[in-house]
């Protein structure tokens, strides 16, 4: 989220503001880390050595791999992963979802899954940075454009560690859906060149 602001920010050349909010975040996670338990689970964290495997998806992600690579094209079927501790040896703890999006529909809906998905990315990517390459950087689709980048760049951050494009339907995959159609109407109201 602090990185979907400052690019937001830093998109409409606000390098100010971008640094003012980056500077207000980190004061407030120190004060967060100083002044609340927070502090303390971090210290934990790193001493169990749960940042090395960032706490076990990594472990998870390797072991569903070869899983993957049994029924590549048409997956384990919709919202298999929620049972993957049962399916898949090596997986030892009640993982509800593979919390990566690219690797939980590649499980659930193999490449048939995956593909919709890479291209609903690839489309709402190109035509955004279209919008934010020909709008006016003074335009209110400038702005809108740049806002939703941002809010896509964290859509898309928060699916690497998440399901929140893959398995079940929640807020962000309609988010992501959403974006899909704002992204082209607003290639629709950019004059073209």
């Amino acid at each position: 989220g602090v990185f979907a602001g400052v690019l937001f920010l830093v998109m409409r050349r606000r390098f100010g503001s971008a640094v003012g909010y980056l500077g207000v975040a980190i004061l407030l996670a120190c004060l967060l880390a100083l002044s609340t338990p927070l502090g303390s689970y971090f210290s934990q964290y790193r001493e169990a050595g749960k940042a090395a495997t960032l706490t076990g998806r990594t472990l998870l992600w390797n072991a569903v791999m070869p899983a993957i690579r049994q029924s590549p094209i048409l997956g384990h079927g919709y919202l298999a992963s929620t049972f993957v501790q049962f399916q898949v040896n090596g997986v030892d703890w009640a993982a509800p979802q593979l919390h990566n999006g690219f690797v939980e529909v590649l499980y659930n809906n193999g490449l048939l899954g995956l593909i919709p998905i890479v291209f609903i990315n690839f489309v709402i990517a190109r035509n955004l940075i279209n919008v934010l390459r020909r709008a006016p950087s003074t335009s209110a689709i400038y702005r809108v454009g740049a806002g939703c980048l941002a809010l896509y760049v964290h859509l898309f951050l928060n699916g690497m560690s998440n399901a929140s494009f893959g398995g079940r339907v929640r807020p962000p995959f309609i988010l992501l859906l959403s974006l899909v159609l704002v992204s082209h109407k607003l290639v629709e109201l950019v004059p073209h060149p």
